[in-house]
């Protein structure tokens, strides 16, 4: 499965889940942007995977968003037969890096607050490949 979200050209990474603006495998979350100080377009946060032991895990980055404008990464999960399986995915826009980074942090506990939960139904949650719900 792939994620393929579009993004504006010229989008680089500035700060990623682990600390610094390189992205990685382990990365649960990268923030890009146009501009290092003074973005023009809105700068973006891709929350691919949540914190701990999860049933699928990113096998490669395809494409980071720095060269194609789009961000493609292909994850490995086992879905047993019969029986359906959810990825959860979440992108952010924000007018500045610290606004991003500061909403990023929320996406660092564990689980995912009632906020971001609203609308998957219980028997759904239970499903997901990508988070521990």
């Amino acid at each position: 499965m792939g994620l393929r979200p579009r993004v504006g050209r010229n989008e680089d990474p500035r700060r990623t889940a682990s600390g610094d603006a390189t992205y990685a495998l382990g990365d649960r979350w990268v923030i890009s942007s146009d501009d290092p100080t003074t973005p023009g377009d809105p700068v973006l946060t891709f929350v691919l995977f949540g914190k701990g032991r999860v049933r699928s895990k990113t096998s490669e980055t395809v494409n980071p968003p720095s060269t194609t404008g789009c961000m493609t990464v292909n994850f490995i999960a086992k879905v047993p037969k019969k029986s359906p399986r959810h990825p959860l995915f979440f992108i952010e826009m924000n007018r500045t890096h610290n606004a991003s980074f500061n909403s990023a942090k929320k996406f660092n506990k564990r689980g995912l607050n009632k906020a971001l939960l609203r609308g998957i139904p219980e028997n759904v949650r239970g499903q997901i490949l990508n988070w521990r719900l």
